[in-house]
């Protein structure tokens, strides 16, 4: 089995709500939504209810210490209704948080690439 890492780039605004400024188009393979969808909203309206607390309180920290880079795991809400383990990594640029979240899945297609090459 090949793992490949599908990930989502967003930009977020440093309010407290975290709203999101831009979603790069993979949020369709990842997520399912399509990146108008998500702009301008939450991006805590995604996480899991649970993590919410937690997500908000590593935002805040993040914006007010002005951190290089965060790495924080949390189930994020697809368009579907389930909930996707992500890894999302973030950091503050200017007057923009940047995040990168990513997920880890099975291939076909790339596995039998690199079964060809054995």
């Amino acid at each position: 089995m090949l793992l490949v890492t599908i990930t989502n780039a967003f930009h977020q605004d440093l309010s407290a709500e975290a709203n999101i400024l831009y979603a790069s188009e993979s949020i369709v393979e990842i997520l399912g939504y399509n990146p108008e969808e998500v702009v301008g909203r939450s991006c805590f309206e995604y996480f899991h209810p649970e993590e919410i607390p937690f997500a908000r309180n590593k935002h805040d920290k993040s914006v007010q210490q002005d951190q290089a880079s965060v790495l924080h795991y949390a189930r994020i809400r697809s368009r579907s209704g389930r909930w996707v383990g992500c890894e999302c990594v973030f950091t503050v640029v200017s007057d923009v948080l940047v995040a990168c979240t990513s997920i880890y899945k099975v291939d076909e297609k790339h596995e039998s690439k690199s079964r060809a090459y054995v």
